[in-house]
């Protein structure tokens, strides 16, 4: 399964390597979760020791979601530039900085702009990580991978609410910069992993649309779209706004890739974000 560094791999949903990208993918999709929850174990203590309140901390929590949005405009743009394997590599970069970079707060200001920081990193993250799922896994195995990958950020979350102050703080010494540093070090581990051990895949499908903005402009146009429930084999027909108002969530959106889109479109509801596995009528 060894594949020469540099090299593009063809027909990736068949390689053998698209196993270590998935793992690979949930590596980093984790430290996403884990950096991303981080502050709210770590409250008390920053706000007893930066003598900030109770207000200016909900900014704090409340700051990375902001620069979120605003970045996750441009970031289709930039991940069609630099490519799936550099744009996530920075994303995790910027966000193991913010959470190293929290350990030098001063006060109310630069830990906000700190914790913002994550805010610029996070949609290379959340936006590359579902783009290198639809080249790289076909058919139901993108539904598996979907499933598998997602978990990432749910479950590095939840090690950072159950661990930060049962594990991590005693650790480093009950200081809750240090703990900071320990889950910037992680995520520049998991960047390190990726940046030597990810491939670039070949775009079997040379009229995919892969830009976000193009992808939910097209969505906008279509008139009707076919639901098709697995319980009971029954079609529905939907104005096409609503089923896109409905598919607009962290990570769904992005993954409109696949095989172009028509007028109508036939998705199957299954358990597993449906939206990953829109094919053509």
């Amino acid at each position: 399964m060894s594949v020469p560094h540099g090299m593009k791999i063809s027909e990736p949903h068949t390689h053998p390597y698209r196993w270590v990208m998935l793992t690979l993918l949930w590596l980093i999709y984790f430290s996403f979760g884990l950096v991303a929850r981080s502050p709210s174990p770590l409250v008390t203590p920053i706000i007893k020791d930066l003598n900030v309140t109770f207000g200016q901390m909900g900014f704090v929590l409340g700051s990375w979601q902001m620069t979120y949005i605003l970045v996750a405009v441009m970031a289709g743009v930039i991940l069609d530039r630099w490519g799936i394997r550099k744009s996530i590599f920075a994303g995790v970069l910027v966000i193991g900085l913010s959470a190293v970079l929290r350990a030098l707060s001063t006060g109310f200001v630069t830990l906000f702009i700190f914790v913002a920081l994550f805010g610029v990193g996070g949609p290379m993250v959340s936006i590359g990580c579902p783009k290198a799922i639809a080249l790289w896994f076909k058919g139901k195995e993108r539904g598996m991978a979907v499933g598998i990958y997602t978990t990432g950020p749910w479950i590095g979350g939840m090690v950072s609410l159950a661990a930060t102050n049962s594990l991590i703080m005693p650790l480093v010494g009950n200081s809750w910069r240090l703990a900071f540093v320990f889950c910037g070090m992680i995520a520049f581990i998991f960047a390190m992993l990726w940046w030597f051990m990810a491939k670039e895949a070949e775009e079997t499908i040379s009229s995919e649309r892969s830009g976000a903005v193009e992808v939910l402009v097209a969505l906008i146009k279509i008139h009707n779209v076919r639901i098709l429930t697995e319980d009971d084999d029954v079609r529905h027909i939907v104005p096409g706004p609503p089923i896109l108002a409905w598919s607009i969530q962290p990570g769904a959106f992005v993954i409109f890739t696949a095989k172009g889109i028509r007028s109508r479109i036939e998705i199957a509801v299954t358990p597993v974000n449906a939206l990953d596995n829109i094919e053509p009528k």
